[in-house]
Order: C-alpha cells, then structure tokens, then sequence
C-alpha cells in the first residue's frame, strides 16, 4: 500500500504527463486538499498560479481531481458521479 507521500507523487507525475496536452498551461497538484476514500487518494489540481500564488484570477474550472490507487498506483480523474458525492459530502467546493 502506497503512503500519502508517494501517492502525491504519483498524482503529480500523472499530472505532468496529462499535461503536456496544454503546454501554455502551468499546473500542479495540491497536496493540502488531498484525502482518502476508499482505497484510493482524491487529489485536486489547478493552475501553477493559484497554488503557488494564491491568484484567484487564475483559477480553472472543470479540473476534475485526480484518483490515485493506493494499492496499485494507477491514477485516473475522477468521474462525475464521484466528484458530486464528495461535493454533498464537503469535501471539495
């Protein structure tokens, strides 16, 4: 089983490959939103500029968070069924 650690690895490895696809686009995970459901770690991403810097200007929308197995390491984004049950859930906005 994967610690937290190498999961947020994992999801910003993931993330860096999947973002090769937008090369103007800065992105990075945000590890202090991360958490566990299941078997796996929900980890939420965005623009380079908001994480790092806080510019509120510079926030995507439509950025569904990435899921990372925590037995295999394998991620993928999360769905839209899953991504509204943690929405009524609280756990992202």
């Amino acid at each position: 089983m994967m610690d937290r650690s190498a999961a947020i690895e994992a999801a910003a490895a993931f993330l860096a490959e999947e973002s090769r696809q937008w090369p103007e686009l800065r992105v990075k995970v945000m590890p202090d939103t991360a958490f566990v459901d299941g078997g796996a770690l929900i980890v939420s991403w965005n623009s380079a500029d908001l994480v790092d810097h806080g510019i509120e200007l510079a926030a995507l929308a439509g950025n569904s968070p990435i899921r990372v197995d925590l037995t295999t390491g394998a991620c993928d984004y999360v769905d839209d069924d899953d991504l509204f049950t943690y929405m009524r859930r609280g756990r992202m906005g």
